[in-house]
């Protein structure tokens, strides 16, 4: 392990990602699934506990107008 923590980690950037990262296709009999999908379920929880850290108005219901907001 070379970092501590993401402050330190260099993020890979196009000019150095081309020639360092390789993909390929693999034959399977699996059905299909998702890669990324499981992580939008966090999304709204996170947005709501930041909207709380911001304005102190814990909002409970999606979307996050700025009436629901206000209502909270």
């Amino acid at each position: 392990m070379q970092q501590t923590n993401f402050d330190k980690y260099r993020l890979m950037r196009m000019q150095r990602g081309a020639d360092r990262s390789t993909s390929c296709w693999c034959n399977s009999t699996e059905k299909p699934g998702g890669i990324g999908e499981p992580a939008t379920a966090l999304i709204g929880p996170a947005v709501g506990n930041a909207i709380f850290a911001a304005s102190g108005k814990r909002v409970r219901r999606m979307p996050f107008t700025a009436d629901n907001i206000a209502s909270a």
